[in-house]
């Protein structure tokens, strides 16, 4: 039945071509339903719990998407007229953004006193001009207040900022961050240029979202171009001719553009994780070709001519590149027990596409071929002396490198403990990007962008001005101060303390929650109606008064301890507080350190049904159960390998690296059923004996793995170009994956082979 189908394929080249070419276009047509999204959010599931809890408090507290410009000038003083003539001006024009909805910044910050029974509540810095000596009054007055220190102003008085709070529509979300993003970066270059030797830096959830385009934006015009030029020319080289270049070209570009087009049929909305689909399709793609070209050439060699060269090199790799692609697709596939959206549509889209390579590769490829000039001489023929050479190290050091195998590969995977769990989402971008290089320095000099936070829940409405419930929610501020890793905690305790010392006339005894509910409550009504417009404490207690925000603002520490520290703080609250104030703490930075240990235990499941379904389809393959379960061990220790040589040398897993497993277990296994395939064809139609089986596996497909090799390692090592640290991850650790892969492919399968090969008598 296959026969019948080569033949065909042979036969009516054109015929198939035009039927691949329409099929491909037909895909293409899904291409326009594709969408992309620059939001954060996208890598979290509407289950998630962090996501869940993170929503909550968005929702609770009426937060939303926010702009935090930090102003530095050369002189490292914000209280010059300069200065705090651009801090007015970027307020004022800070309400003209488009979709702004709240502007803080110290030139509209209100503080708090008593004339008589009267709380009186004005502007932190005066308006209008001031003397030297109104600005240093207005400097200690502000490093005074627990509220603007260490987040408005830093400590020593050099760094300020102004935080805008944006309303965007959900409807056209993506557009509006654009537009956001647009208008704050103009609008901080012309401050820059207003004001000599001022300093502007820019962080906040807009700017994250626009970090993640800038990076995608950095990837298609510094990582892509090249990778498409080392492609063309690693084939060139390889195949001698600009005609078997292309064809094979022309499968990759065929095979990316059904996958994205079925992808975009689907509905799905690519992201900055999803969108690395298309290097990996690339070079996953080319390997099958690679296989059917090398034995059309070799068979070309023998004396055949082409429809018959085809033919039997249809004949002979058939079977492989179709269990290639079947357990590559199959790893892929398992990336759906990822916790992460994008991750579960990156290997939904690769697989598409590696099936999309594996159909044309055997249709358009070889009927390409029979237009297209034959390969010249030698093309995609390399010396083999090199390669029996050392089919006869393997043999004749069978036993020994077996016992050397298992001492590297336990020796390595037992650095896989040194991994840790967490990622840095300010980390995600390579310094290259602006919102790295800014967030890191308001990171440092003005206020902790990595926090913690805290819904604290009263119960009924208006409970949240209850006495003793301010009280337990100071004690755990308290605790949160006393811990080392914390910079400053931000409650509304801090407001009502302050907002009674003023009301007793600035004693020191009144600076304390008041025994009063009711003198608490009004206290804050007067305060917010003191306040202008678009700005309020709804950011600190809920808009019913049932429940407050507690912000653990942190200095710069590892996921792992930051994650430790709201474990002890739960600990805390659960012997202190009643239980219905016992909640887990949130953030961003939470979530992106949370997500990587959950996506690693699902993967788990994922990756082991893949090694099963695997394993099954290649006993079936090769008709024995040990040949299958033999060929699946030097496929499982190079992911021992790889993780423990990350552990040593990296030492973070996170969520692009906790899919690696999975990604890799289908791509490895390639290179040993190719070796399988040819060790089996020699035993079973050759009649040769174990030894000399390796030797003629080594000489008729040894070439194509290290070529196949050689460029996957190559596609992946070229990821580690981008601008985004889990591509740049991703890409490091699977190259590193398949080159220990390839080197248990050579040195220890075949050991393995030979040791399990009871007829091998001689080894020789």
């Amino acid at each position: 039945m296959l026969g019948a189908f080569f033949r065909a394929v042979v036969g009516h080249p054109w015929r198939v071509m035009v039927l691949a070419v329409a099929t491909t276009l037909a895909a293409a047509t899904g291409l326009p339903g594709l969408g992309f999204t620059a939001a954060y959010d996208a890598y979290f599931s509407p289950d998630n719990p962090e996501w869940r809890n993170f929503q909550a408090i968005e929702d609770k507290f009426d937060r939303r998407n926010n702009v935090f410009l930090a102003l530095a000038p050369a002189d490292g003083d914000v209280f010059t007229a300069d200065t705090l003539a651009a801090v007015r001006e970027l307020t004022d024009a800070a309400w003209t953004l488009p979709y702004a909805s709240g502007v803080t910044s110290l030139t509209n910050f209100h503080q708090s006193f008593a004339r008589g029974d009267e709380l009186v509540v004005e502007p932190l810095v005066p308006p209008g001009q001031l003397s030297e000596a109104e600005r240093e009054a207005t400097r200690d007055r502000a490093l005074a207040n627990e509220r603007v220190a260490g987040g408005l102003l830093a400590t020593d008085g050099g760094v300020t900022g102004v935080s805008v709070v944006f309303d965007l529509p959900d409807a056209r979300k993506e557009a509006a961050f654009r537009e956001v993003t647009t208008a704050v970066r103009e609008l901080a270059a012309r401050l820059e240029a207003d004001h000599q030797g001022l300093q502007v830096y820019l962080t906040g959830s807009v700017m994250l979202n626009q970090a993640m385009v800038d990076s995608v934006r950095w990837d298609l015009t510094h990582l892509y171009p090249p990778f498409f030029l080392l492609m063309f020319l690693v084939l060139a080289v390889f195949f001698r001719r600009a005609t078997t270049t292309l064809a094979t070209l022309g499968v990759l570009a065929m095979s990316v553009t059904i996958a994205f087009g079925l992808a975009g049929w689907a509905g799905i909305v690519l992201n900055t994780a999803s969108l690395a689909a298309a290097i990996i399709i690339l070079t996953l793609a080319i390997a099958d070709s690679v296989h059917v070209l090398v034995g059309y050439a070799g068979a070309l060699a023998s004396g055949r001519d082409k429809p018959a060269a085809m033919r039997e090199s249809l004949r002979i790799n058939a079977r492989p590149v179709l269990l290639t692609s079947l357990t590559t697709a199959l790893g892929f596939l398992a990336m759906n027990f990822s916790d992460s959206p994008p991750f579960r549509d990156l290997g939904n889209i690769v697989a598409t596409g590696v099936v999309a390579a594996w159909g044309l590769s055997i249709t358009f490829l070889p009927a390409a071929m029979m237009v297209l000039p034959a390969p010249r001489s030698g093309a995609g023929r390399v010396s083999g002396q090199w390669l029996d050479r050392l089919a006869g190290f393997v043999i004749a050091r069978r036993r020994l490198l077996i016992v050397a195998g298992l001492v590297v590969i336990v020796g390595l995977a037992s650095a896989i403990p040194l991994n840790r769990f967490g990622d840095n989402y300010v980390e995600f971008f390579d310094e290259s990007i602006e919102f790295r290089h800014d967030t890191e320095f308001i990171n440092r000099e003005l206020t902790g962008m990595q926090l913690i936070e805290y819904p604290l829940t009263a119960g009924s409405d208006g409970a949240a001005q209850d006495p003793a419930f301010l009280r337990r929610v100071e004690s755990l501020a308290e605790w949160f101060r006393q811990q080392p890793e914390v910079r400053r905690v931000v409650s509304v305790t801090d407001l009502v303390e302050r907002l009674n010392q003023a009301m007793n006339e600035g004693d020191a005894a009144a600076h304390r929650i008041p025994d009063s509910r009711a003198l608490i409550a009004q206290y804050l009504l007067v305060y917010e109606m003191s306040l202008p417009q678009g700005t309020g404490i709804n950011d600190l207690i809920s808009l019913d008064k049932s429940a407050v925000r507690l912000a653990v603002v942190l200095n710069p520490i590892p996921d792992q301890q930051m994650r430790a520290l709201d474990t002890r703080a739960r600990d805390w609250m659960r012997a202190n507080l009643p239980a219905e104030m016992v909640t887990p703490g949130s953030s961003i930075s939470i979530m992106f350190a949370a997500i990587a240990r959950h996506n690693f235990t699902s993967m788990l499941t994922g990756t082991a049904l893949a090694f099963a379904f695997i394993a099954l389809v290649m006993a079936w393959a090769f008709g024995s159960v040990r040949l299958g379960l033999v060929s699946l061990v030097p496929n499982l220790a190079p992911l021992a390998m790889g993780f423990g040589v990350w552990g040593l040398t990296v030492g973070q897993t996170g969520l692009a690296t906790s899919v690696v497993a999975s990604l890799t277990l289908g791509i490895v296994v390639d290179d040993s059923v190719h070796l399988l395939s040819k060790y089996r064809l020699a035993r079973v139609e050759k009649g040769l004996s174990p030894a000399d089986a390796v030797r003629d596996a080594f000489a008729n497909v040894g070439v194509a793995l290290c070529l196949t090799s050689l460029v996957l390692m190559l596609g992946f090592v070229l990821m580690t170009l981008s601008a985004f640290t889990m591509t740049v991850h991703m890409g490091a650790l699977t190259a590193i994956i398949i080159g220990l892969a390839l080197l248990a492919d050579f040195l220890f399968l075949p050991p393995l082979l030979l040791a399990g090969d009871r007829t091998d008598d001689a080894g020789t």
